[in-house]
């Protein structure tokens, strides 16, 4: 048999307690088990709230607790303690609840009770416990967190060794000078001039184009 096995003969109510731990602090924990003794006989004694907010709760003992942590919703903690309560109404494994909270959304919750025929009452503490906020992260500017590039060549000094390694006398074709190029991590397309025809052009100090066609080269300047 277990505290909530019903018992026929029992002359006492069977008092089930649940209290709302983001809104009550465990130092109202004996004035609840008094108010639940005026009930009747404690079984079940539950807490609902997020532990990582509610550290002080953390430490307690000899009591059922239901963490509600990442659930989403701020009334979370709250849903959860009415379904319990509902669930240990509707199975007939107690007779009276006492709701610890200073949150008003359990008045409905206490109101059902009275229907099915319960004995049911809600007691708040006088001062609610501080949230506990969870630490902000410190802010970090944009040159911390972008991760590092290696360090590149300029594109200037990188066209002018692909040229030199892979060009005859004559230079190399404008075909041949792009995947040479783009294995390397170079995209045309991301410069101003947008091909390598206007990029080279721009850039006559440097280097001769033939005039447009499928074999135009490109070579250095001397």
């Amino acid at each position: 048999m277990t505290a909530f096995s019903p018992v026929a003969s029992q002359t006492k109510a069977r008092v089930a307690v649940f209290i709302d731990g983001d809104h009550i602090p465990p130092s109202y924990r004996g004035t609840i088990a008094v108010e639940a003794a005026k009930l009747g006989d404690p079984v079940s004694l539950q807490l609902f709230c997020d532990l990582s907010l509610r550290p002080d709760w953390a430490t307690e003992t000899g009591i059922d607790v239901t963490h509600c942590k990442g659930r989403p919703g701020k009334n979370s903690a709250d849903m959860s303690l009415c379904i319990a309560a509902l669930d240990l109404a509707y199975r007939g494994l107690a007779s009276a609840f006492l709701v610890a909270s200073n949150d008003r959304d359990f008045e409905p919750l206490i109101r059902h009770l009275h229907r099915m025929g319960f004995t049911a009452s809600q007691i708040k503490s006088p001062a609610p416990p501080p949230t506990v906020q969870p630490a902000e992260p410190k802010p970090t500017t944009a040159a911390s967190t972008a991760p590092k590039k290696p360090a590149s060549k300029p594109l200037l000094d990188m066209v002018r060794t692909a040229i030199k390694e892979h060009g005859g006398a004559d230079g190399i074709t404008l075909g041949a000078l792009n995947p040479l190029l783009h294995r390397q991590g170079v995209s045309i397309s991301k410069e101003p001039e947008k091909n390598w025809r206007a990029w080279l052009r721009a850039r006559p100090a440097h280097f001769i184009c033939d005039p447009k066609g499928p074999q135009a080269k490109v070579r250095l300047k001397a």
